[in-house]
Protein backbone atom coordinates (compact mmCIF):
# COMPACT_ATOMS: atom_id res chain seq x y z
CA UNK A 1 0.00 0.00 0.00
CA UNK A 2 1.23 3.12 0.09
CA UNK A 3 2.39 5.71 -2.44
CA UNK A 4 5.60 6.74 -4.37
CA UNK A 5 6.42 9.72 -5.89
CA UNK A 6 9.63 10.95 -8.47
CA UNK A 7 9.76 14.24 -9.71
CA UNK A 8 11.49 14.83 -13.14
CA UNK A 9 12.61 18.16 -14.24
CA UNK A 10 11.56 18.76 -18.22
CA UNK A 11 15.10 19.89 -19.71
CA UNK A 12 17.18 19.31 -17.07
CA UNK A 13 19.14 16.07 -15.66
CA UNK A 14 17.79 15.99 -11.95
CA UNK A 15 15.20 15.03 -10.12
CA UNK A 16 14.14 14.61 -5.95
CA UNK A 17 12.75 11.99 -4.53
CA UNK A 18 9.85 12.49 -1.86
CA UNK A 19 8.68 9.87 0.66
CA UNK A 20 5.80 7.47 0.34
CA UNK A 21 3.90 10.07 3.15
CA UNK A 22 5.09 12.92 1.79
CA UNK A 23 1.81 15.38 0.93
CA UNK A 24 0.85 17.63 -2.12
CA UNK A 25 2.49 20.59 -0.21
CA UNK A 26 5.59 18.95 -0.43
CA UNK A 27 5.26 18.03 -3.55
CA UNK A 28 4.30 21.10 -4.87
CA UNK A 29 7.14 22.78 -2.32
CA UNK A 30 10.11 20.45 -4.24
CA UNK A 31 8.66 21.77 -7.45
CA UNK A 32 9.25 25.09 -6.69
CA UNK A 33 5.65 25.96 -6.89
CA UNK A 34 6.30 26.81 -10.43
CA UNK A 35 8.03 25.80 -13.84
CA UNK A 36 7.30 22.89 -15.84
CA UNK A 37 8.10 19.21 -14.02
CA UNK A 38 5.92 16.75 -13.26
CA UNK A 39 5.11 13.89 -10.88
CA UNK A 40 4.56 10.25 -11.18
CA UNK A 41 3.03 8.74 -9.03
CA UNK A 42 2.66 4.89 -8.46
CA UNK A 43 -0.48 3.88 -6.20
CA UNK A 44 -0.63 0.34 -4.31
CA UNK A 45 -3.44 -2.01 -5.36
CA UNK A 46 -5.37 -4.25 -2.98
CA UNK A 47 -7.59 -3.23 -0.66
CA UNK A 48 -8.04 0.30 -0.09
CA UNK A 49 -5.41 0.72 -3.44
CA UNK A 50 -6.61 2.80 -6.42
CA UNK A 51 -4.86 3.98 -9.66
CA UNK A 52 -5.89 6.81 -11.39
CA UNK A 53 -3.97 10.52 -12.54
CA UNK A 54 -4.95 13.07 -10.60
CA UNK A 55 -4.18 16.99 -10.71
CA UNK A 56 -0.96 18.35 -8.40
CA UNK A 57 -2.06 22.04 -9.20
CA UNK A 58 0.24 24.73 -11.21
CA UNK A 59 1.78 25.62 -14.41
CA UNK A 60 3.07 23.00 -16.93
CA UNK A 61 3.18 20.07 -14.24
CA UNK A 62 0.98 17.06 -13.11
CA UNK A 63 0.47 13.92 -10.94
CA UNK A 64 0.29 10.54 -12.89
CA UNK A 65 -0.40 7.56 -11.61
CA UNK A 66 1.62 4.53 -13.39
CA UNK A 67 0.86 1.03 -12.37
CA UNK A 68 4.08 -0.96 -11.44
CA UNK A 69 3.82 -3.46 -14.47
CA UNK A 70 4.22 -0.81 -16.85
CA UNK A 71 7.85 -0.47 -15.83
CA UNK A 72 8.56 -4.05 -16.99
CA UNK A 73 7.99 -3.14 -20.94
CA UNK A 74 10.86 -1.02 -20.66
CA UNK A 75 14.26 -2.04 -22.45
CA UNK A 76 16.64 -3.73 -19.91
CA UNK A 77 20.09 -1.95 -22.05
CA UNK A 78 21.66 0.50 -19.94
CA UNK A 79 20.91 3.91 -20.55
CA UNK A 80 23.52 5.80 -22.38
CA UNK A 81 24.80 8.62 -20.37
CA UNK A 82 24.48 11.36 -22.12
CA UNK A 83 24.82 14.26 -19.32
CA UNK A 84 28.25 15.97 -17.68
CA UNK A 85 29.58 14.75 -15.12
CA UNK A 86 29.13 17.77 -13.12
CA UNK A 87 25.04 18.08 -14.02
CA UNK A 88 22.72 18.04 -11.25
CA UNK A 89 21.94 14.81 -10.22
CA UNK A 90 19.20 16.07 -7.80
CA UNK A 91 17.50 18.08 -5.03
CA UNK A 92 18.20 17.41 -1.91
CA UNK A 93 16.75 19.63 0.91
CA UNK A 94 18.67 21.14 4.42
CA UNK A 95 16.57 20.86 7.22
CA UNK A 96 15.13 24.22 7.57
CA UNK A 97 16.53 25.02 10.90
CA UNK A 98 16.99 29.00 9.63
CA UNK A 99 13.83 28.63 7.60
CA UNK A 100 11.81 27.19 5.43
CA UNK A 101 14.06 24.25 3.69
CA UNK A 102 15.66 25.18 0.74
CA UNK A 103 16.98 22.62 -1.64
CA UNK A 104 20.41 22.31 -2.20
CA UNK A 105 21.10 20.82 -6.44
CA UNK A 106 23.71 18.62 -5.51
CA UNK A 107 25.80 16.93 -8.97
CA UNK A 108 26.88 13.49 -10.54
CA UNK A 109 30.51 13.55 -9.59
CA UNK A 110 30.17 14.79 -6.17
CA UNK A 111 27.84 11.77 -5.22
CA UNK A 112 29.67 9.55 -6.90
CA UNK A 113 33.00 10.93 -5.38
CA UNK A 114 31.22 10.31 -2.30
CA UNK A 115 30.58 6.62 -2.72
CA UNK A 116 34.13 5.95 -4.11
CA UNK A 117 35.81 7.87 -0.78
CA UNK A 118 33.79 5.29 1.32
CA UNK A 119 34.99 2.58 -1.07
CA UNK A 120 38.65 3.32 -0.56
CA UNK A 121 38.40 4.25 3.35
CA UNK A 122 36.09 1.59 3.64
CA UNK A 123 36.17 -1.60 1.46
CA UNK A 124 33.19 -2.62 0.78
CA UNK A 125 31.94 -5.56 -1.91
CA UNK A 126 30.89 -9.37 -2.48
CA UNK A 127 29.59 -11.10 1.10
CA UNK A 128 28.29 -8.09 2.80
CA UNK A 129 25.20 -5.92 2.77
CA UNK A 130 23.79 -3.22 4.08
CA UNK A 131 20.10 -1.86 4.58
CA UNK A 132 18.25 1.20 2.90
CA UNK A 133 16.11 2.52 5.29
CA UNK A 134 16.80 6.49 5.07
CA UNK A 135 14.32 9.10 3.59
CA UNK A 136 15.31 9.74 -0.04
CA UNK A 137 14.28 12.90 0.93
CA UNK A 138 18.41 12.83 2.70
CA UNK A 139 21.79 12.84 1.59
CA UNK A 140 22.52 9.20 3.05
CA UNK A 141 19.93 7.66 1.06
CA UNK A 142 22.53 7.92 -1.73
CA UNK A 143 25.08 6.00 -0.51
CA UNK A 144 22.58 3.51 1.12
CA UNK A 145 21.23 2.59 -2.18
CA UNK A 146 24.26 3.17 -4.92
CA UNK A 147 27.47 1.87 -2.36
CA UNK A 148 26.52 -1.83 -2.75
CA UNK A 149 25.23 -1.45 -5.95
CA UNK A 150 28.44 0.06 -7.61
CA UNK A 151 30.74 -2.84 -5.44
CA UNK A 152 28.63 -6.18 -5.58
CA UNK A 153 27.62 -5.86 -1.92
CA UNK A 154 23.73 -6.96 -0.97
CA UNK A 155 20.75 -4.15 -0.77
CA UNK A 156 18.44 -5.20 2.28
CA UNK A 157 15.67 -2.72 1.28
CA UNK A 158 13.68 -1.98 4.75
CA UNK A 159 10.08 -1.52 4.33
CA UNK A 160 8.26 1.74 4.64
CA UNK A 161 8.71 3.22 8.30
CA UNK A 162 11.30 0.43 9.43
CA UNK A 163 13.87 2.75 10.25
CA UNK A 164 11.62 3.40 13.49
CA UNK A 165 11.59 0.13 14.89
CA UNK A 166 14.34 -1.33 16.15
CA UNK A 167 13.39 -4.69 16.66
CA UNK A 168 12.12 -5.42 12.99
CA UNK A 169 16.13 -3.76 11.93
CA UNK A 170 17.19 -6.22 14.37
CA UNK A 171 15.33 -9.04 12.77
CA UNK A 172 16.62 -7.79 9.64
CA UNK A 173 20.22 -7.47 10.56
CA UNK A 174 20.27 -11.27 11.52
CA UNK A 175 18.31 -13.02 8.88
CA UNK A 176 20.28 -10.70 5.46
CA UNK A 177 23.62 -10.66 8.35
CA UNK A 178 23.85 -7.12 7.50
CA UNK A 179 27.64 -5.79 7.53
CA UNK A 180 27.21 -1.91 7.38
CA UNK A 181 24.85 0.45 8.60
CA UNK A 182 23.95 4.06 9.02
CA UNK A 183 22.28 5.74 12.51
CA UNK A 184 21.74 8.90 13.71
CA UNK A 185 22.80 8.89 16.77
CA UNK A 186 19.32 9.48 19.09
CA UNK A 187 18.11 6.31 16.45
CA UNK A 188 21.10 4.61 17.43
CA UNK A 189 20.61 4.86 21.33
CA UNK A 190 17.09 2.70 20.50
CA UNK A 191 18.64 0.61 18.54
CA UNK A 192 21.52 -0.63 20.74
CA UNK A 193 18.77 -1.17 23.78
CA UNK A 194 16.80 -3.86 21.38
CA UNK A 195 20.03 -5.74 20.54
CA UNK A 196 19.62 -8.85 22.21
CA UNK A 197 23.63 -10.13 24.30
CA UNK A 198 25.17 -11.38 21.59
CA UNK A 199 22.91 -10.15 18.66
CA UNK A 200 23.55 -8.66 15.23
CA UNK A 201 27.15 -9.92 15.03
CA UNK A 202 27.18 -9.56 11.40
CA UNK A 203 27.77 -6.07 11.73
CA UNK A 204 31.27 -4.59 10.84
CA UNK A 205 30.91 -1.19 10.95
CA UNK A 206 28.01 1.13 12.07
CA UNK A 207 28.25 5.00 10.56
CA UNK A 208 26.58 7.56 12.60
CA UNK A 209 26.01 11.00 11.19
CA UNK A 210 23.51 14.03 11.96
CA UNK A 211 23.61 14.45 15.28
CA UNK A 212 26.51 15.00 18.07
CA UNK A 213 27.74 11.75 19.34
CA UNK A 214 28.12 11.99 22.82
CA UNK A 215 30.63 9.43 24.87
CA UNK A 216 27.88 7.33 26.52
CA UNK A 217 27.05 6.48 23.13
CA UNK A 218 30.59 5.32 21.86
CA UNK A 219 30.68 3.22 25.26
CA UNK A 220 27.94 1.97 24.67
CA UNK A 221 28.66 0.90 21.38
CA UNK A 222 31.86 -0.48 22.13
CA UNK A 223 30.55 -2.62 24.51
CA UNK A 224 28.57 -4.75 22.41
CA UNK A 225 30.19 -4.81 19.06
CA UNK A 226 33.90 -5.50 17.97
CA UNK A 227 33.64 -3.53 14.70
CA UNK A 228 34.28 0.19 13.78
CA UNK A 229 32.41 2.81 14.75
CA UNK A 230 32.63 5.74 12.22
CA UNK A 231 31.85 9.51 12.94
CA UNK A 232 30.82 10.82 9.63
CA UNK A 233 29.86 15.29 9.49
CA UNK A 234 28.82 17.21 6.89
CA UNK A 235 26.22 19.51 6.11
CA UNK A 236 24.03 18.84 2.99
CA UNK A 237 25.52 21.23 0.83
CA UNK A 238 28.60 18.91 0.52
CA UNK A 239 27.87 15.69 1.65
CA UNK A 240 30.49 13.84 4.33
CA UNK A 241 33.21 16.28 5.02
CA UNK A 242 34.75 15.23 7.95
CA UNK A 243 35.50 11.16 9.35
CA UNK A 244 36.98 8.99 11.47
CA UNK A 245 37.03 6.19 13.42
CA UNK A 246 35.81 6.62 16.93
CA UNK A 247 38.74 4.98 18.82
CA UNK A 248 38.01 2.70 21.85
CA UNK A 249 39.07 5.20 24.89
CA UNK A 250 36.13 4.38 27.87
CA UNK A 251 35.71 7.37 29.92
CA UNK A 252 36.97 9.86 27.66
CA UNK A 253 34.75 13.17 27.30
CA UNK A 254 36.18 14.17 23.96
CA UNK A 255 35.64 12.99 20.79
CA UNK A 256 37.53 13.18 17.71
CA UNK A 257 35.41 14.79 15.20
CA UNK A 258 37.61 13.51 12.72
CA UNK A 259 39.94 14.26 9.42
CA UNK A 260 38.80 15.93 5.80
CA UNK A 261 37.16 13.13 3.39
CA UNK A 262 39.11 12.57 0.16
CA UNK A 263 38.27 16.13 -2.39
CA UNK A 264 37.49 18.31 1.20
CA UNK A 265 39.82 20.46 2.20
CA UNK A 266 38.82 21.96 5.73
CA UNK A 267 39.61 25.30 7.86
CA UNK A 268 39.08 27.18 11.31
CA UNK A 269 38.60 30.61 10.55
CA UNK A 270 38.01 33.68 12.44
CA UNK A 271 35.95 36.39 11.92
CA UNK A 272 38.11 38.10 9.81
CA UNK A 273 38.54 34.68 7.91
CA UNK A 274 41.93 34.73 9.40
CA UNK A 275 43.49 30.86 9.42
CA UNK A 276 43.53 30.38 13.79
CA UNK A 277 45.72 28.25 15.33
CA UNK A 278 45.51 24.88 16.72
CA UNK A 279 43.31 24.95 19.74
CA UNK A 280 41.77 28.42 18.95
CA UNK A 281 37.34 27.86 18.44
CA UNK A 282 36.52 29.42 15.24
CA UNK A 283 34.05 28.19 11.90
CA UNK A 284 34.77 25.67 10.31
CA UNK A 285 35.31 26.13 6.06
CA UNK A 286 34.94 24.16 3.51
CA UNK A 287 36.89 23.67 -0.11
CA UNK A 288 37.19 21.36 -2.74
CA UNK A 289 37.37 20.75 -6.17
CA UNK A 290 34.34 18.36 -6.70
CA UNK A 291 31.61 17.61 -3.78
CA UNK A 292 30.24 21.10 -3.15
CA UNK A 293 26.79 21.57 -4.13
CA UNK A 294 26.05 24.31 -7.17
CA UNK A 295 23.86 25.85 -4.71
CA UNK A 296 20.25 26.71 -4.05
CA UNK A 297 18.12 25.85 -6.75
CA UNK A 298 15.98 29.03 -7.99
CA UNK A 299 17.47 31.31 -4.82
CA UNK A 300 20.45 33.26 -5.67
CA UNK A 301 23.70 32.69 -4.58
Amino acid sequence: GGWQNGLASVGGPWGVCVGAREGRERVWRERGGRGRGGVVRREGGGAGGRRGAAGAGGEGGGVGAVEGRAWGRGSSENLPVTVPANALAFLLYTSGSTGRPKAVAYPVDGALANILWLQRSYPFGPGEANILKTSYGFDVSTWELFWPLYTGARLVVARPGGHRDPEYLVRLIERYQVTTLFFVPTMMEVFLEAVPPGGCRSLRRVIIGGEAVKPRLRDAFHARFDGEFINCCGPTEAGTVVEGVIPREPGVPVLPLGRPCGNFRTYVLGPGLEVLPVGVPGEMYIGGEIGLAHGYHNRPA
